[in-house]
């Protein structure tokens, strides 16, 4: 693989994204989501706003050894906070998976995956994205997701639990661009993106690579 490619792919690199307020983002991602935004607030009044886009290696890292460390939540399925020290390291590592992505395996790092809230309802600064939240407070939007997305090519990744992440309604893809990274996100791009890694658990995710890879990072939606 083309090191520029591996880069592009595990976050390590934004020099095919542009700026968007503040967030980074695909040129082609950006007009799509304008269109849609711009329906939306038509339609019915809502304004879909962006909590997240782009996320770099290095800051996914962060968030994920500060998870380890305790320093940032992990919840539970039920939205409970954990306490971490009455966790095994691998009980550990599969309560953060559930709603964190390894550093280099997430799909924010690809410039075409978008977290998204209704303005009109909540401030970005309140917005938790949790589920109960997104679909008790933000049930318009989805619902108004569900009947238009797929109309400017989004569509929803995690909409449904399937055993790996947990459901994520706030989470929106650009198909036409993510479908062919997604299809070169082999085995090996993670292996090696792993190995040059320096995140916390690094030995125990080594030795679960496979499983995790099965069960977190290609086990999506299919559109």
């Amino acid at each position: 693989m083309e090191t520029n490619n591996f880069d592009l792919l595990t976050g390590r690199t934004h020099t095919h994204l542009e700026s968007f307020g503040d967030h980074l983002i695909q040129a082609e991602v950006k007009r799509q989501f304008l269109a849609m935004s711009k329906k939306a607030k038509e339609d019915d009044e809502i304004e879909i706003k962006l909590v997240s886009a782009f996320r770099s290696f290095e800051k996914q890292q962060i968030i994920w050894n500060d998870k380890v460390a305790g320093h940032r939540k992990i919840l539970d399925d039920n939205g409970a906070e954990l306490d971490p020290s009455s966790l095994t390291e691998k009980e550990l590592l599969y309560a953060i998976l559930r709603f964190s992505a390894l550093p280099g395996a997430s799909r924010h790092h690809w410039g075409t995956d978008l977290d998204v809230f209704d303005a009109s309802i909540k401030s970005k600064k309140d917005v938790q994205l949790t589920v109960s939240e997104s679909l008790e407070d933000f049930s318009h939007l989805n619902h108004w997701l569900d009947q238009n997305m797929n109309d400017f090519g989004f569509y929803r990744p995690y909409a449904q639990d399937l055993g790996g992440v947990s459901q994520e309604p706030w989470h929106i893809s650009y198909y036409p661009h993510s479908k062919a990274l997604f299809e070169q996100y082999s085995f090996e791009v993670f292996k090696e993106n792993i190995q040059r890694s320096q995140i916390s658990l690094k030995g125990l995710v080594l030795n679960q690579l496979d499983e995790i890879f099965q069960k977190f990072v290609i086990n999506i939606e299919e559109r």
